[in-house]
């Protein structure tokens, strides 16, 4: 994977050495995250010295940076619902992993649909460099709708 996608490896060591020399990270949302085992160090008999390697919390730190971003983007996508009354409007219940549930009144499904659509795939500012260009990351969203979970399909928009 690294041979395919240098950058990939390169990012994951400088993020994890960043994570043990900082002790912690926060993301474009400022969400922050506190890490203490990036790395051990261990004797080697073979070398005769001490050997850094990967502790319990190595990956931890690489999973932060996708996903506290992921969901710092979902809770102000849902703060831009709450600024314009689409929360109230349109019955919003929770957020369920990356998902926001709303429970629209008879009739009112398409409209919620439309308008939380548009907000859930605006381009976030926040997220603006030169991989996602000048109008920041803009990401797609699917939309399920059902009476119940067994009931749930997918529409198309």
């Amino acid at each position: 994977m690294s041979n395919l996608f240098p950058k990939i490896g390169i990012y994951q060591r400088w993020i994890k050495e960043r994570a043990h020399l900082e002790k912690f990270l926060i993301n474009e949302y400022g969400r922050i995250q506190y890490f203490y085992d990036v790395f051990r160090f261990a004797w080697s008999n073979k070398s005769r010295s001490w050997v850094r390697k990967d502790g319990e919390g190595a990956r931890h730190p690489i999973a932060f940076r996708v996903q506290s971003t992921a969901f710092g983007m979902i809770q102000d996508e849902l703060l831009k619902c709450e600024m314009e009354e689409l929360c109230a409007e349109h019955n919003f219940i929770t957020t369920i992993h990356d998902s926001l549930m709303f429970m629209p009144e008879v009739g009112k499904k398409d409209r919620c649909i439309e308008d939380v659509y548009r907000i859930m795939t605006q381009a976030t500012t926040k997220l603006r460099n030169e991989a996602t260009g000048p109008e920041g990351l803009r990401v797609g969203v699917e939309i399920a709708v059902g009476d119940n979970w067994r009931n749930m399909i997918e529409v198309k928009i």
